[in-house]
């Protein structure tokens, strides 16, 4: 049996109709094509959004049953997204306060040195 190269796990392979073998979860789920942003795999190759369903007693008729791609419920890739959006984060984090640094200067207006007052009065008719 083929397993995770990163949390051990094992895993099936199914190939999506465009060719590709994608790792699966080795159990199967219900699935509900509508009101979901879950994907889910058949085995026929269909790659399908929509909702799994947990609850065995599901009270409506669900669209099959499907594997849940691999890459949702492993730890590492779960760990290796959330670092990467961690960087993703601080480097927009960054930008924003270097854009904001660029608007900061080219608002700020140089003034004229002030000239010297000399200390001499001017007398104005009188």
């Amino acid at each position: 049996m083929p397993r995770c190269k990163d949390c051990g796990a094992e895993i099936s392979f199914v190939q999506t109709k465009g060719g590709r073998w994608m790792p699966c979860d080795r159990g199967y789920v219900l699935y509900v094509r509508h009101g979901g942003y879950e994907t889910v795999v058949t085995d026929t190759g269909d790659v399908v959004r929509g909702c799994s369903v947990q609850n065995m007693n599901y009270p409506h008729p669900t669209d099959g049953a499907a594997r849940i791609p691999h890459f949702v419920t492993c730890p590492a890739a779960i760990a290796r997204r959330e670092a990467e959006r961690k960087v993703r984060l601080q480097e927009a984090i960054a930008a924003e306060k270097a854009e904001t640094d660029a608007r900061r200067a080219a608002r700020t207006v140089k003034k004229k040195p002030e000239k010297a007052n000399d200390g001499a009065q001017l007398s104005f008719g009188g």
